[in-house]
């Protein structure tokens, strides 16, 4: 039987932030909802974080003393990790321990530290006298440019059948997470945007069948409306959350090239 909840429990997952209480992972503007057996599934990981977690413990804590099939862990953990979207071996990872269960790859994190309210005052001043040199210093600077907007578009299903509606979602929260990694160079929105907002790029998420299998097409549209990029992925399902991640890079830098463009 599980322990209650704490709503202030939270848990660094990767570079996700692991919200049990709201079964949510979150990282800078992007969410990703968990459904609740995998919320507690989680929950377990991590509070038993580097440690090898079995079968039982997992049904115990997310089934109680409900019928499932054999492969409903397994399901479990594998909608965990498109949701994660991270890389085997990689902190906040989770690894498949042969006959024993599932353990999750610790990550290393530290909070920030409260400051030292004794000594702001001084070390405020120094900063504000580094400052005011500065300024004389260099009278003009030019400021920062604002980071291009990235809108993710909606699901596109040109398959003629709904039977990959669950891989589409899943993918469409790994194309998230590998944004949510970009999140330093892009304002990323999830949420379709009106067309008055006109965001630098909307990439849309394309699906076909090719040779009787599901293959995605990323595409990216200017504000123009006109595609400027694009990017095919294909093969064995369980490739997929790879793969995106890795379009994804190949987006950023294209996005990259054209920063200084109109």
């Amino acid at each position: 039987m599980s322990a209650p909840m704490l709503k202030s429990v939270r848990y660094q997952v990767g570079h996700w932030t692991f919200v049990p209480s709201a079964h949510e992972l979150r990282s800078g503007h992007v969410r990703a909802r968990l459904q609740q057996r995998a919320s507690a599934t989680l929950s377990l990981l991590c509070e038993r974080s580097g440690e090898v977690v079995s079968h039982k413990e997992i049904i115990d804590r997310a089934w109680g003393r409900q019928h499932l099939s054999p492969n409903s862990v397994a399901i479990v953990i594998g909608d965990l990790r498109r949701a994660l979207g991270l890389d085997t071996g990689e902190p906040g990872s989770i690894e498949t321990v042969p006959k024993a269960g599932y353990r999750l790859v610790a990550t290393e994190y530290e909070p920030a530290r409260e400051p030292d309210r004794q000594r702001w005052p001084l070390a405020a001043a120094a900063v504000i006298a580094v400052a005011a040199l500065a300024a004389v210093a260099v009278p003009s600077k030019q400021a920062p440019a604002a980071k291009p907007e990235v809108a993710l578009g909606g699901i596109d299903n040109a398959t003629g059948t709904s039977r990959y509606a669950p891989l589409m979602s899943a993918c469409r929260e790994t194309a998230l997470v590998a944004l949510g990694r970009h999140s330093n160079e892009f304002r990323i929105v999830e949420a379709p945007v009106a067309r008055a907002e006109h965001p630098d790029y909307v990439l849309q998420q394309r699906w076909v069948l090719w040779s009787g299998a599901p293959e995605l097409v990323l595409v990216a549209r200017d504000r123009a409306g006109q595609t400027v990029w694009s990017g095919a992925i294909y093969g064995a399902e369980n490739e997929f959350p790879a793969k995106i991640s890795d379009k994804i890079g190949q987006f950023a830098a294209f996005a990259r090239s054209r920063s200084g463009r109109s």
